[in-house]
């Protein structure tokens, strides 16, 4: 099963209600890490994955954000109010490991199913959580151990593929690797599923700045390359010394990202992102950057949602 990991901001949001009625429940179940005070829009993006059969993981004591320090219960208690299908999932870092452990404990307690998502491996021996709960998410980093991957059941691996750059204009234009987990997650004995941070990435950023290139960030499935997942960056090139004329920038990168997609078979036009890329570029519409985001992210989960 493939869980990606969102932050509960607009657009990421957006991207989940947009696609939800494309993905197979039984394949995807997103992670969404609660990062705005106002919670109308994720309880409404809940609701419509609700209605198309999906029940999401959501972090409880967010690690980013306005919610970061807020009483982890009385959230919970407020999102179970609503009516809402969901899975609790307790995020653990170095530094909030003490009340991540009494927050899974009091769940345990209570009887609750709830799922762990590990920003950091823990020091301490957190068996007793992870044996209990319903699956068991870690952000994949250099450090983390094999012990820790191999004694945890119900694994989830959560990988950053996206590597990101300063500037736009320093991302390669040739296409190269994305990941694999796609198709090797199952050599780790006792993981049930993978996930990652799309092409957005794990780091948390509020919002961008301004830019002299325009990237777009497309993924697709390689069937000549072994099933691996590419990612190929579209990168507008004119009027680069200045950070005006942005929507034609866009328009420039969006155009090589329709020649690009015209003659790459295995880059998938039908699914509701790429769709909203042709449906720009026909009209020639630059929507402002959020939703350019929004349409990459929306289409690398709807590719994978069709692979598995």
């Amino acid at each position: 099963m493939y869980y990606p990991f969102l932050r509960g901001k607009r657009h990421e949001l957006s991207a989940l209600r947009k696609t939800a009625s494309n993905l197979d429940s039984m394949k995807v179940r997103p992670i969404i890490e609660p990062v705005k005070e106002s919670t109308n829009t994720l309880l409404r993006t809940v609701r419509e994955l609700n209605a198309n059969n999906i029940n999401p993981l959501v972090i409880i004591n967010p690690l980013v954000g306005d919610l970061v320090g807020n009483n982890s219960s009385d959230f919970f208690s407020d999102l179970i109010g609503e009516g809402l299908n969901f899975f609790p999932c307790i995020a653990f870092s170095q530094q909030n490991i003490t009340s991540a452990c009494q927050l899974a404990n009091h769940l345990l307690g209570d009887g609750v199913d709830f799922a762990t998502y590990f920003r950091d491996e823990p020091t301490v021996n957190v068996s007793n959580i992870t044996s209990n709960a319903l699956v068991n998410t870690v952000r994949a980093t250099p450090n983390l151990s094999q012990i820790f991957q191999s004694q945890i059941p119900r694994l989830v691996k959560i990988t950053d593929s996206f590597e990101a750059q300063s500037r736009n204009a320093d991302y390669s234009t040739h296409p190269y690797v994305f990941s694999d987990a796609h198709v090797t997650y199952t050599n780790l004995p006792n993981a049930v599923g993978f996930g990652d941070y799309q092409i957005v990435g794990e780091p948390y950023t509020e919002n961008g700045g301004p830019a002299r290139a325009v990237a777009i960030h497309i993924t697709y499935i390689e069937p000549a390359c072994n099933d691996l997942m590419l990612i190929k960056h579209c990168v507008s090139t004119i009027n680069s010394g200045t950070t005006s004329n942005t929507g034609g920038k866009f328009l420039e990168a969006l155009g090589a990202l329709i020649t690009f997609a015209n003659q790459t078979p295995a880059l998938d036009q039908t699914t509701v992102g790429f769709q909203a890329f042709i449906d720009l570029y026909n009209r020639q519409h630059y929507p402002n950057l959020g939703p350019v985001k929004e349409n990459s992210m929306m289409h690398h989960i709807e590719t994978i949602s069709n692979y598995l």
